[in-house]
């Protein structure tokens, strides 16, 4: 009888067992599309500038198409090898125009610019096309990108309480992670036969790759410190408190070349929403106005001197986003001030409320939808 007994334990015990584990099993497959992801995002009603309707109107009318795609380039010109030039669309360019949307609520905007991307750009291992031109899209991947519409999707579904947003996130960060993960550092791209050897610390979203780990801390917590670490050895010094381009993950170094100043913006930024300390490197910012009254496009990672005489709208645009992060007035006037005096405010201009070229051949996306974000994030 007690041996009856201790088998009929034993079996219970073993259906209790495998009952446990089914239920792991389902939980952990369902609950990334349940998680919070603590995206940190707030929302208030701004108003829309004037400088913000003409540009916003330029885009819609000279640099989009009607399927929602955003135009690399005002005029049709052909693209140079990896120079995209005209015509085609790339996926930063999307990813950007989403943040955007999101910014001002615009859900029917967000929809239509997200159907290009779903009819055009999703590839055959989950990651999207970088750049599309007519019917032929490239099967070569970037990474900063994928990240930045997984973000775009994932804040949507937070702020629109609609999951499809979140599936179609976990789908991509599916491919992104089987895909330009190498071990546990980002590649920058794959070109649909292998991933880059090379990880450029600006492609290493950190508040994506955050949230994504929220929802899944398996798969992304090791890729979150991994990225973290890459960027923080490439910080140069206190005394130039920006980022090295990039990590050569074959010959573990990274570049000794002159700072690009943008790129060392866009890591402050991705630094700046995790709540890593960036304070030496806004100091430097704000030292440089101080000095120069400008930020110059590079930098001398030698002495910190200026390589480089030329500013850029994305630089500035950039800068406005940081201070507005940090609640820094009197930095985002001043950046912001820069970022308008590129605005061509001359109503005659083909590119009226527009930034480039005023004969419209050095007019890009990226600038124009860096300052959509700027006016966007900017406080009076």
């Amino acid at each position: 009888m007690d041996h009856r007994r201790s088998k009929f334990k034993t079996k219970i015990i073993v259906v209790f067992l495998v009952v446990l584990s089914a239920g792991s099993l389902v939980y952990y497959a369902v609950a990334p599309y349940f998680r919070p992801i603590y995206s940190g995002s707030a929302w208030g009603d701004i108003t829309v500038s004037k400088e913000e309707e003409i540009l916003l109107k330029f885009i819609r009318n000279n640099l989009s198409n009607e399927e929602g795609g955003i135009y690399t380039n005002y005029l049709d010109l052909d693209s140079d090898g990896d120079i995209t030039k005209g015509h085609s669309v790339l996926s930063e360019s999307q990813g950007l125009i989403l943040l955007y949307d999101l910014k001002k609520d615009d859900i029917d905007s967000f929809n239509k610019n997200l159907n290009y991307i779903e009819e055009n750009m999703i590839l055959s291992n989950k990651l999207l096309s970088w750049r599309v031109k007519g019917n032929e899209k490239s099967n070569t991947s970037a990474t900063i990108d994928d990240l930045r519409v997984v973000k775009a999707l994932l804040i949507a579904s937070e702020k629109w309480n609609d999951i499809s947003y979140r599936k179609l996130a976990i789908n991509i960060s599916k491919g992104i992670r089987k895909e330009l993960v190498d071990k546990y550092a980002l590649a920058d791209f794959n070109d649909g036969i292998q991933k880059s050897t090379v990880t450029t610390l600006c492609y290493l979203d950190l508040p994506t790759i955050r949230m994504l780990a929220n929802i899944d801390y398996i798969s992304w917590k090791k890729i979150y410190d991994e990225s973290l670490e890459i960027i923080n050895n490439g910080y140069i010094s206190d005394n130039i408190p920006l980022y090295a381009k990039s990590f050569d993950r074959l010959q573990n170094s990274y570049d000794n070349g002159d700072v690009e100043t943008l790129l060392s913006m866009i890591v402050i930024l991705n630094k700046l929403e995790v709540g890593e300390d960036v304070t030496k490197s806004i100091e430097w910012i704000k030292n440089e106005f101080d000095k120069k009254g400008m930020i110059a496009t590079s930098y001398s990672r030698i002495d910190g001197r200026p390589t480089s005489n030329i500013e850029s709208t994305s630089i500035y645009s950039i800068i406005v986003q940081i201070a507005s992060k940090i609640e820094d007035k009197e930095l985002e006037a001043i950046a912001m001030d820069k970022v308008r005096a590129f605005q061509i405010e001359d109503p005659n201009s083909k590119i009226y409320g527009g930034y480039g070229s005023k004969d419209g051949r050095e007019v890009y996306s990226y600038d124009n939808l860096n300052a959509l974000l700027a006016f966007r994030s900017f406080r009076e």
